[in-house]
């Protein structure tokens, strides 16, 4: 069980009322959202660290997702502390740092 409800089904189905699409990569929550033009954004909300047991694996599903849906960009939000390892895993698969925080950080 996933420490929070933001990657559970109850809020899928609560997001999927409000107009996002939910589906499943590897046990995480991916919320698509539409934008004018026909493009999307993949959304996934504080997702553990540990929820995904091959991060590459993932990343390359996430990939086709991304060119099937029309996608600008994902988001995914970490819900660890900070640490250093984790960041740096991240930008050597491709992500970067956004500007800003949707969630509170922490």
């Amino acid at each position: 069980m996933p420490k929070s409800f933001m990657q559970t089904p109850f809020w899928a189905r609560l997001k999927e009322e409000a107009g996002w699409k939910p589906y499943q990569v590897e046990n995480i929550w991916i919320l698509q959202k539409s934008l004018p033009l026909g493009k999307t954004f993949l959304y996934s909300p504080e997702v553990e660290w540990g929820q995904t047991q091959n991060l590459q694996n993932f990343f390359i599903n996430i990939q086709k997702n991304i060119q099937n849906y029309s996608t600008i960009f994902y988001r995914l939000e970490i819900l660890d502390e900070f640490d250093d390892k984790i960041i740096q895993k991240l930008k050597q698969i491709g992500f970067i740092k956004a500007f800003e925080e949707v969630q509170p950080e922490y």
